[in-house]
């Protein structure tokens, strides 16, 4: 047995994914297992789709599916979920872009230094105030305060200015 785990990289695969793949595994044999118990007893019962005791047994293989997820709680913990996945959490900006979410401290810094930049004079090509959710020019370009940053190729401008 641990010939067969070192040849497929068992201890290194289970290093970089987590117990997740434990998870989906679990789940997996309940799926077959629920799916494989109903088929048998409806075909060996000969029930027909009019039959109220056909429904009833699907919404039981339902609850119990439902019941047997129970493990999958332990994601929601919220230090312990982080363990189990190791998944960011992460939300889209306004131009579209795939961003890592901001944590609370970094949110009021954006703000501040969002407020910073509109009370200070700055050139001319900079962004009026009305539209001042993106900068222009080459580089990084500021989103709004719940956002974080996505990227501008060089001449593109304000991509909310129509």
């Amino acid at each position: 047995m641990g010939e067969a785990r070192q040849r497929v990289g068992y201890d290194r695969l289970r290093r970089r994914a987590g117990t997740l793949p434990l998870f989906m595994a679990f789940d997996l044999v309940i799926v077959g297992l629920l799916s494989t118990g109903t088929a048998i007893l409806v075909l060996n019962q000969g029930w027909h789709w009019d039959d109220w005791i056909l429904w009833t047994t699907l919404y039981n293989a339902n609850l119990a599916y439902g019941l047997l997820s129970g493990p999958f709680v332990l994601f929601t913990v919220p230090v312990l979920g982080q363990a189990l996945h190791h998944a960011k959490a992460t939300g889209y900006d306004r131009s579209g872009m795939l961003v890592p979410k901001l944590s609370n401290s970094g949110l009021k810094q954006r703000i501040q230094h969002e407020q910073e930049e509109v009370s200070r004079p700055g050139p001319s090509d900079a962004a009026p105030a009305s539209k001042g959710l993106f900068a222009r020019g080459k580089g990084l370009a500021k989103t709004s305060a719940a956002g974080c940053y996505s990227r501008l190729e060089d001449g593109q401008g304000d991509p909310l200015a129509a």
